[in-house]
């Protein structure tokens, strides 16, 4: 039930993404991880699913108001739910470092080269954040890396969509005018992208 809510929430939340901050709109969007993260802690998931899930929803508070303070504290939110999933991913039995290099050399090669292509593409114009937003293109990269431990399946999709939706919504940021027409494209596949990632967390390391 709690995962049935969460998803309307999820769905009432995405055509409010491109509204003005308000109280009902952090509401929704808070809600939407958040009741992912009490379907967990009900389900007795792994401590740091809960974790990961409750700084995704903190983190999704912060981003939902204005100003660079807020942005600042989301971004450590989520890279404090990365770092959790991290763990998490490592400490599985099924989780193998040694695929990196025998089994997914070209996936771990492409996140390399994508994690560059990102530094250099919004790092230059992040101005105060350069240093906080590089940290977090390290760590949302090695959250995908992570995920290539593991047998290839939903936790790998679940981390790819997690990078899509943060290299849209850094370049939305950093490099779009605020009334690029772009930005109604962005807007729309950075929420989906964001909640089924999250989703995807919850229903494949409870």
């Amino acid at each position: 039930m709690l995962t049935v809510l969460a998803g309307l929430s999820a769905l009432i939340y995405w055509p409010m993404a491109r509204r003005a901050p308000s109280v009902p709109r952090s509401v929704v969007k808070t809600a939407a991880v958040g009741l992912l993260a009490l379907a967990a802690w009900q389900q007795a998931a792994p401590t740091l699913l809960i974790l990961a899930l409750v700084f995704g929803s903190l983190g999704d508070l912060a981003l939902s108001r204005p100003g660079q303070r807020p942005f600042l504290l989301g971004l450590i939110s989520f890279a404090c739910g990365h770092l959790a999933l991290v763990g998490l991913i490592l400490s599985r039995p099924d989780s193998d470092p040694s695929r990196l290099v025998s089994d997914h050399v070209w996936l771990m090669l492409a996140l390399i080269n994508l994690a560059a292509l990102m530094a250099g593409a919004l790092i230059p114009h992040a101005g105060k954040l350069r240093g906080p937003v590089a940290v977090y293109i390290l760590i949302i990269f090695m959250l995908g890396l992570s995920a290539l431990t593991l047998p290839m399946g939903w936790v790998a999709l679940a981390a790819a969509g997690f990078i899509a939706s943060d290299a849209i919504l850094g370049w939305e940021v950093f490099r779009l005018a605020p009334d690029a027409p772009a930005r109604t494209a962005t807007s729309a596949l950075i929420w989906p992208l964001y909640w089924g990632a999250q989703l995807g967390f919850l229903l494949t390391l409870v």
